[in-house]
């Protein structure tokens, strides 16, 4: 059965929760680098390295030495426009800080549709 996964894409540090039923999670990236000091003029490059890592990690899974058979990563960096830093809410293509909004969604499917057809044959 073939497995197909995605990356993430290039979030951006900023002070903004996400709202489920349940209550709010996070901020998640904002706390971490906030929390270590980090100078705001870097925070964009320690969250696009820590992206990078993951994606490279999963991409592994599917192309690496000890790759998975059927497993396919559909690579969704670069795909979303990035928040504004320092914005809050819905901004460009995200919801907050980690999740994509509707529009953003819609950018990441056609990427996965291309990768399902592919496996699927153009069904």
């Amino acid at each position: 059965m073939p497995i197909v996964t995605h990356t993430y894409d290039y979030a951006t540090p900023r002070n903004e929760r996400a709202r489920f039923v349940f209550g709010h999670l996070g901020p998640w990236l904002h706390k971490a680098l906030n929390d270590c000091n980090v100078p705001k003029e870097r925070w964009g490059d320690v969250a696009n390295y820590l992206v990078d890592k993951l994606a490279e990690g999963i991409l592994d899974l599917e192309d690496g030495p000890a790759g998975i058979n059927d497993f396919h990563v559909v690579d969704t960096r670069g795909t979303l426009t990035p928040a504004d830093l320092g914005g809050t809410g819905d901004n460009n293509d995200w919801q907050n800080e980690i999740h994509p909004n509707g529009q953003g969604y819609e950018k990441l499917a056609v990427k996965v549709e291309a990768q399902l057809e592919a496996l699927l044959g153009g069904r």
